[in-house]
């Protein structure tokens, strides 16, 4: 509430993007911005191209300053209350990530250092072994490919000919079914599963919207021109090659 007006005020011509945790009542960032000018509340779409059109990250404790980090981006972690429990062993990944501000003054001194450009060389050698120590792989295969090779390795054709006894068949099905229905059961009662909050957190999204992201994906790798989605029911979907469905 003190911070985001105060850093309005600090950095004039300069926009500010406030995207809400998921769990979180949006109404308060929408107050904050009807009394600002430059200040908008934005929860939609992937964070990654909003870092990439940033210049710069602000947050506490939160992993998306882990993704700023691996993408150049200079990332503040305001600790105007600090806890080395939970700030440093709980929340120890992104905050260590970031140049960490205790109060409001230095803040905004890290957060103007960030807009001139002059933060792109605060990255420490403690920094690069942290991340390389918890993020693997940062070249090379893309994480899907990576997945589908273990994926095939454990399940292969082999596998997939493998005959499960029925009863063991008969068993997971009945288990699942009930869970399912536990499940739904579950969402209408008052709560943290409750079913309009689960919609809060995870909006619905349609087949086709999923295809379109797929086909942009596509055109950025030069890939996946035949792969198809097609809902299963909410919120599964299927996504596999033309002919294989």
């Amino acid at each position: 509430l003190e911070m985001i007006p105060a850093i309005e005020q600090a950095l004039p011509g300069v926009t500010l993007v406030v995207r809400p945790h998921p769990s979180e009542h949006h109404g308060v960032y929408h107050e904050i911005a009807r009394r600002c000018r430059r200040v908008r509340v934005a929860h939609r779409g992937n964070v990654l191209p909003w870092l990439l059109a940033s210049r710069g990250l602000i947050h506490n404790g939160c992993t998306t300053a882990v993704e700023a980090f691996a993408l150049g981006v200079p990332s503040i972690a305001y600790l105007k209350t600090f806890n080395p429990l939970y700030d440093l062993d709980f929340q120890g990944l992104p905050n260590r990530l970031s140049r960490q501000c205790r109060d409001l003054p230095e803040l905004l001194s890290a957060v103007g250092a960030a807009v001139r450009g002059e933060a792109g060389g605060d990255v420490t050698a403690e920094q690069q072994a942290l991340m390389d120590h918890y993020v693997s792989a940062r070249g090379g295969a893309l994480a899907s490919e990576r997945i589908l090779d273990v994926l095939d390795a454990d399940f292969g054709p082999a596998w997939l000919a493998t005959r499960v006894p029925a009863l063991r068949r008969t068993r997971a099905t009945l288990l699942v079914n009930l869970k399912a229905a536990l499940t739904k059961a579950n969402m209408h009662r008052p709560g943290r599963n409750r079913a309009d909050y689960h919609d809060h957190r995870f909006p619905r999204i349609s087949a086709d919207e999923v295809q379109q992201r797929v086909q942009r994906l596509g055109k950025a790798l030069g890939r996946f021109g035949d792969v198809r989605v097609r809902m299963r029911g909410e919120p599964l979907f299927d996504v596999h090659g033309t002919g294989t469905a």
